[in-house]
């Protein structure tokens, strides 16, 4: 299957999320979603540490002391010219192809409970779920 790094990236941040938190699915559904977190694995990786890359290329390190050796993390400003930079170069690598061998979800192994996938995670696995 041939997908965006854009929608491998928002899948498998979704699948991440979803399974911080107590999911009322079927196993089987739990089952699909772990297996496409797998397959999804290498290239969400990838995408990843091209994104942390791109943080670090157009931002700015923050420290929580004056000594600077507690760091915060990486940051960019919005609406800076660093930021556009990030934005631009972001949206070009996530609109790259990739072709990844996964088999989509069928809608009815996820459930219909309300304490199963929230609306945002079924809209970013959405090209992964077939119904």
């Amino acid at each position: 299957m041939t997908l965006t790094n854009g929608n491998i990236w928002t899948a498998g941040t979704a699948i991440r999320q979803a399974q911080r938190r107590h999911l009322d699915i079927p196993q089987l559904g739990k089952y699909r979603l772990a297996r496409l977190e797998k397959d999804l694995e290498k290239d969400y990786r990838r995408i990843e540490s091209a994104r942390i890359a791109l943080i670090q290329q157009h931002g700015t390190e923050t420290f929580s002391d004056e000594t600077q050796t507690k760091s915060n993390g990486w940051s960019i400003q919005e609406g800076t010219a660093a930021h556009k930079a990030y934005t631009e170069a972001w949206d070009a690598l996530c609109l790259e192809a990739c072709d990844v061998k996964v088999t989509p979800i069928p809608l009815a192994a996820l459930g219909d409970s309300a304490n199963g996938l929230e609306l945002g995670e079924l809209s970013a696995l959405g090209v992964l779920i077939e119904e």
